[in-house]
């Protein structure tokens, strides 16, 4: 039975690992250039990946109800080791939400530009040449 809680404790370890580093290399492609661009890319695969190994966490976290450690049996170490784990996740958890934030906002910004780009052209092109005073040559 120590064994049990042992494997599934090492086993939901080895699952918030891999959480790590999809947030992890979720991070790294929001950071480059065109992050924006592939946002509704990288946002599914992200979700997705995570969602697989959050099926895992469940199976794992309904084995470990079945069986509850006793204290004092050495796995402390590893339920350690655990809340680190979800620790850095959550670090980098925020950090991913900071980067999406960020691009989400300069996409913004970008779009406020070119609409105010946009404007004042539509300005200069919607002026009748009547009124512009190019007739006015003419009639002197």
């Amino acid at each position: 039975m120590h064994t049990d809680v042992q494997a599934l404790l090492r086993s939901k370890n080895r699952c918030l690992s891999q959480l790590i580093l999809i947030t992890e290399e979720t991070l790294r492609a929001s950071s480059t250039s065109n992050a924006l661009a592939n946002l509704d890319q990288l946002l599914p695969r992200f979700d997705q990946k995570r969602s697989a190994v959050f099926k895992a966490i469940e199976l794992v976290d309904r084995e470990l109800q079945k069986v509850v450690p006793t204290p004092g049996t050495g796995l402390e170490s590893l339920i350690q080791e655990q809340q680190q784990l979800v620790k850095n996740l959550q670090g980098l958890d925020s950090k991913l939400l900071e980067a999406f934030e960020a691009a989400i906002q300069s996409g913004q910004r970008e779009i406020q530009q070119t609409l105010q780009s946009r404007e004042k052209l539509n300005r200069f092109k919607s002026t009748p040449a009547s009124e512009s005073g190019e007739g006015l040559d003419q009639t002197l």
